[in-house]
Order: structure tokens, then sequence, then C-alpha cells
């Protein structure tokens, strides 16, 4: 907010409060000068500035009578929110919502000018450039105070309804602030406002970009601060199901560098440092001291499921199975599991329920599920109300209580355990662990490191340990200064082949402070083909990257308890991954596609003077365009009925699904085009009917097998051809199918 502004409101806010005093004082000469009096006048003084703002910016039409507001405290501003509304026994409701904080108003949402006819299919009536100067009126009168600093541009325009959106971003020292900006929502026709809403710092301070380093100083900094790491990366082929390997590099920074020194930014360790939070006043705003929306905890019940995995088998089916004498008995596994010396099944555990099922290498294992005889059965206690119902009431076990549950999955015929899990109290000796005795990191490291060796004998030497592992014990101090420690700790093991980490394949076991193993689990993929590890050429790696991918300069900030905002100059670069020959690749080592806005319009250099050649820009300006090479159209190229679709699904939802590539893809015809609208349409029943139908076409006889679908496409006003010839056989090129869709939107009645 501008110095001048500030003054204003404040001087607006000591007029108010003036006027208000002078109106007390003509009701009672003996008017009342008490502090809680002179707070109510100073809050309802600042309810009026902010509603004063809002109103000489936003016009309120009379029928809006009905008026309300409410407030609330964010950090150490106030928001006010303000609702105009028709009267309760209005023939239609309409509204305006509006919320402001200081001078910026962050939200505008109103149906003033919605359309009932969401489902209207046409083109916009204003230009991008009518657009774009609506959408920059419309802000400069909302938030002239931020204006100068905002970029705007065209985020999307609706095909189906009346919505163009636009996205804002707010800019400083020509640089942009990440974080902040927001979107705006605009009749298409008319140019009227719809929605807006924005989160904006203002009042802070930005550094000056004239000492900053230059971006060839910036990748020098991240080559320093970063390494590429090989990885083998597991990806499984939808259609076939078979598995595949691919080696990448990924990045072992992907943090942030400071614009002056070059060295990674304080920004994480100050903001945490500071409680500081990552967004300002917005119609989205994380948790002010975390900046985190969800609390990320996994279930004990939910993973339990999880691990129920496998096929299921009827009854007869598994009497069948267990007949086998070559299978162990459920009996013989008890005894296995009570004398494994890292299990110890307690001898009152009792089998509770159990699955057995056979893998994909016809191996054949079990879900074994047991229960403390304390609590595999509890008994109900009866309650009953003063209304004379009775409900049976299951009393959790107290802590005093010997209960637990013990999972396991376990090969049948070997006896081999596969994972565990154990929940509640197990080993009696071990129900009360103390938090303030320090982890005993090395001896406990010493038993895991065993225990992986007697569960998987075989594969354990694919694995190696992580540094986590044998990390210093962790703890944290009370109030009363005192120490607890972890009383659990996870020991990982990843596994590796040819030197190099293969993601997703790991060890991970579990252990209590009294060197017991709570639970153990391995992930194991087989018959896997690794790639060799060519001579890794770092220079030649770095130099790739930033020919294909920039390192922006930006300011980042937080907000601290107390309202104040700290800002940074950072450079940064996306997240990426490389392929074996240093080129960007999808996260699985697969065919990068750079991500594309959908008001990214393109510019194709083979279309000019064709016949079609403002129907595909003009579809194009609404993201309906075929997938193209470069700025390549190739508009006499043939197209097929699985590129066709994704545009159709696009004129007439407004949503289309990914272009896939099937085998079974036919080269389009004028018929086929017919066919695909009416199954986009889900008109496919009723064009199949037979004997219904009098061909519209005169080189379309009745008895065509697609003269259902023909008769309704023209009779909905798709390849509405007036000159009675149809040629259903002609194949269509990519140029002549979008100017089929563009006709139909132009003409469509």
């Amino acid at each position: 907010m501008k110095k001048h502004t500030i003054m204003k409101i404040a001087s607006c806010a000591l007029a108010c409060t003036m006027l208000a005093g002078t109106a007390a004082m003509t009701v009672s000469a003996a008017a009342p000068s008490t502090a809680s009096s002179s707070a109510s006048t100073q809050k309802e003084a600042a309810m009026k500035t902010a509603l004063t703002a809002v109103k000489k910016r936003i016009t309120i039409p009379d029928e809006l009578s009905e008026f309300s507001y409410s407030t609330s405290q964010q950090r150490s501003m106030t928001k006010y929110s303000f609702n105009w509304r028709t009267p309760s026994d209005a023939k239609e409701y309409k509204y305006i919502e509006v919320n402001i904080v200081g001078n910026v108003i962050f939200s505008y949402n109103s149906n003033l000018n919605r359309d009932d006819k969401n489902d209207v299919i046409s083109f916009a009536k204003l230009s991008d450039s009518e657009l774009l100067s609506k959408a920059k009126a419309h802000l400069k009168a909302l938030n002239p105070d931020i204006y100068s600093d905002a970029e705007i541009s065209i985020k999307r325009i609706d095909i189906k309804g009346n919505n163009a959106s636009f996205s804002i971003c707010h800019k400083e020292n020509g640089e942009y602030v990440d974080s902040d900006g927001g979107n705006m929502t605009i009749d298409k026709n008319t140019g009227e406002l719809i929605s807006f809403n924005v989160s904006w710092l203002e009042n802070a301070s930005y550094a000056s970009t004239a000492k900053a380093i230059s971006e060839k100083e910036a990748q020098k900094a991240f080559r320093q601060l970063c390494t590429l790491e090989p990885r083998y990366t597991i990806s499984t082929d939808w259609k076939t199901g078979e598995r595949s390997v691919a080696l990448v590099y990924r990045p072992s920074f992907g943090g942030l560098i400071d614009a002056f020194t070059g060295k990674e930014s304080t920004y994480e360790l100050d903001r945490t440092k500071d409680s500081g939070s990552s967004l300002p006043f917005g119609s989205i705003y994380a948790n002010p001291a975390t900046g985190i929306f969800d609390d990320g905890l996994v279930y004990e019940e939910e993973c339990a499921e999880a691990e129920d995995n496998g096929v299921s088998f009827t009854e007869a089916e598994l009497r069948e199975i267990q007949t086998d004498e070559s299978l162990m008995t459920k009996d013989a596994i008890t005894e296995l599991l009570k004398k494994d010396k890292y299990i110890q099944l307690p001898s009152d555990f009792k089998l509770d329920s159990f699955n057995l099922y056979k893998n994909d290498k016809d191996e054949y294992f079990y879900n074994l599920y047991y229960r403390s005889n304390n609590n595999s059965n509890p008994v109900p206690t009866p309650i009953v109300y003063e209304d004379g119902t009775v409900e049976a009431v299951i009393e959790e076990p107290t802590e005093e209580d010997d209960y637990g549950y013990f999972r396991v999955n376990i090969n049948a015929k070997t006896g081999e355990v596969n994972s565990f899990s154990k929940d509640g109290v197990f080993i009696a000796a071990n129900k009360n662990l103390s938090d303030t005795t320090p982890y005993p990191v090395k001896k406990n490291a010493a038993i895991a490191d065993a225990a992986i060796k007697h569960f998987y004998p075989e594969l354990c030497e694919k694995y190696k340990a992580m540094e986590s592992n044998t990390a210093p014990a962790d703890y944290y101090m009370d109030s009363k200064q005192v120490k607890h420690y972890e009383c659990y700790r996870t020991y990982t093991y990843n596994r590796y082949e040819n030197g190099v980490l293969v993601e997703g394949d790991r060890i991970s076991l579990t252990m209590n402070s009294a060197g017991e193993v709570r639970s153990i689990s391995i992930s194991f993929t087989e018959d896997l083909k690794f790639p060799s590890v060519p001579k890794f050429d770092a220079d030649k790696a770095f130099a790739s990257l930033f020919k294909q991918q920039d390192i922006a300069r930006s300011y980042i900030y937080y907000i601290k308890k107390d309202g104040s905002a700290k800002t940074y100059l950072v450079y940064s670069t996306n997240s990426f991954t490389l392929d074996r020959n240093y080129k960007l690749c999808n996260y699985n080592g697969g065919e990068y596609t750079a991500s594309t806005s959908s008001s990214d319009v393109p510019e194709y250099s083979d279309i000019s003077g064709i016949k079609q050649e403002a129907a595909i820009k003009a579809l194009a300006r609404y993201g309906i365009t075929l997938d193209s090479n470069g700025s390549k159209f190739n508009p006499d190229g043939a197209i097929t009925d699985r590129e066709f679709i994704p545009l159709l699904r696009k004129v007439l939802y407004d949503y289309s699904y990914l272009s896939i590539k099937e085998e079974d893809a036919v080269t389009l015809t004028n018929a086929g085009a017919a066919k695909c609208f009416v199954d986009t349409i889900n008109g496919s029943d009723y064009a199949e009917l037979k004997g219904i139908f009098k061909s519209p076409y005169s080189d379309v006889p009745e008895t065509n097998k697609n003269v259902g679908y023909i008769a309704i496409a023209k009779a909905m006003g798709f390849m509405d051809k007036c000159n009675g010839k149809f040629n259903p056989s002609h194949k269509l090129t990519r140029a002549e199918a979008m100017q089929i869709i563009y006709d139909y939107i132009v003409n469509r009645k």
C-alpha cells in the first residue's frame, strides 16, 4: 500500500471517530468516555473505512438492499467480509460478496452477470485485446494501489459458457513475487466482472536487483550446490503389465540460491525459526504455524488393509489348497512364530483370521492375523438409557491390560517371513519404555543388521543401510527442561544394482528402545534387466540441463507472527530428471513433455493462406488443437478417430481425455467423423436402429451402415452439407477436421 493511501485511511478513520463522538454528545450531555466505548467507536470507524473503500470502487445495485458483514483477525490485521443481496421475497436471488484487508480487495464474487445458459457453445464476441483491456480496467478499479505492480494475462476462454479467465501476477523491480497473484473471471461477450480473488503482499521491502548475480553465475552456483545422482527407476506398462528399468539422473539439491551471494538461501531456516507463513491474506490460507494443509498421518488400520492384497479364494478353493501336503499348516506356522527369536509370538496370542493367496509366481502365501487372548473376544457391556433403549459397548483395553495384535505375511511352503507388524503391548517386559534414556543407537543398529540377514538371507546383500540408521538419538526438551528421547526408530536399507540405487526397492524395520523388532517388510522387484551405467560427464550434463531449462529469479517471502514480511531475492529451477543422455525426461525416464498453459496459442508456420487458416487459429485460441511437431501443423496430414474425439469432447463438454494413440485407431472419413460426433453425445444406440432413418444425402443410401449416424449429425447441425452430397468415404485432412468443428460452433443454433 502506498504511503498517501495509508495517510488517507488514517485521516478517514479519525474523521469517522470525531463524527461518532459528536453524535454521541448530541444525544447526551454526559457522553461516556470509557475505554470500552472508545474501542467500540474505533471498531465502527475502521469498518466504515473499509466499507467506504469498497463502495468507492464497486457499484452496488439498489435491488441488493440486504446487507451483512463479518470480521476476522488475520495476523495483525482485520479482514472484512461484506455481503449485499436481494430480499428473501425477491423473485430472483442476487448477491455481491467482497472481502477486504487493509486497502486491498482480495476477493469479489457475484451472480449479477452470470448467464444461466452455461451450456451454450460459442466463440467470444470480444477479441483478445478487448478482453484484456476489460480485465485490466476491472483490476484498476478494484485495487488501484496494486494495479501498477500487477501483470495480467489471458489464462483461458471457455468454448462452453461465457467465462474468460485471467491470471494475475505480482511483480516488483521487474521480478515475479512467488505465491502472490490470483485470478479474474469476466464475461467473454460483455466484459462484465464475474469473480476476482488475489493474494497480495503490501508494505514489504524488496531489495534492488542491481547487485544481484547474473543467470550464468546462478547456474555456476547451482552446479556447486548440486550433484546429479544416478538412479534406477522402475515403471510398469499399463497395457501389458510388463516392468522395465531406466537409468536416470536426479538432482541432490532442489533448493533456493541467494541471488546476491550465490549460496544456498537461508529462507527455509529463517521461516522455520520465525514460524512464518508463506501465504498472505487471500482465499487460500495455510496453517499460520506450519504452512501445511494436511497432517500427513497414516493410520495403522489403513496400513493393515493395504497389506491384505492378493487373490481372494472361495472356501472350496481354500480347502483344496490346504490339502496340499507341501504347504505348512497354520498350527505349524504358529509354532514357528513362537520360536523365532525376533518375533517371539506369546502363547496367549490366538489366530483370529487368515487369507491364503497365490502370487504371480505360483507361490502360496498366508496373511495371518493374531490377537492376544485378553482382547480376542471382548465381552460387550450393556448400557440402558432413560428411554429404555439398550446399547452394547465394547470397552477398549486399558494401559494395564496385556493386549496386542500381530500380522504376518509368510510363505506357506517354506515358512519364510516376508513381513510382519506388532501393535499394542507385545512383550510384557517392554510395557513401560522410558523416553528419558537415550535410544541405544549402536546396539540396536547391530540388531537391525542381524534381523534383515535373518529374514532375508538371500537378498540382504543387495541392500545398504541408510546413514540415518545410525544418527544420534533424537530428543526434545519439555517445559521443565527434561530431555525426552525417541523410543522407536525405523531402519531403512535401499537396494543397489551396479552401485546405483534402485528406487522403491527397500527393507524397512522398526525397533523400540528395548531392542524389540516391531515390524519388518521388504520391497524387491524381480526379473529386471538393469542397463549399464556410463561414465558420468558432469560438464556435459549441466551444460545440457541449462540449454533445456532456465534458472529463474524471483522474490519469495514469509509472514511473521507480528504480521510483518521478510522478503528474499532468489534463483530457483524447476524440478527435473535427466536420462542417460542428459536430456530432460519424465520421472520414470520416459519422453519429456513440457507443461503448457491453456493460454499459449500456437503459431503455425505452415497454414498461411490455406482455406482453413482462420478456423485453425480460432480454435487454437480456445485450446482446441491437434498434437503438432513444433511450429508445424501439417494441415494435409491424415487424422484418426482417436485424435478427433478429444477435440469433440473439448467442444461439447469443455473437457477432453488425454489423447491416447491406440493400435486400433483408423483414418477418419466423413462418415467416421459423423459417427465420432454421435458417439460423443451418447447417441449410438439410436443411430444403430435399423429401418427408421431416411438418408439426407443423395450419395448415402439408406442401406449404408452409417446412415443413422449421418442423419443424426445433420439434424444436430454437425457436418450439415448443403449441396446434397456427403461424400462419406472421403478421407479427412487435419485442416478439414478443424474446419468441420469450427463450422459446427459458428452455425450451432
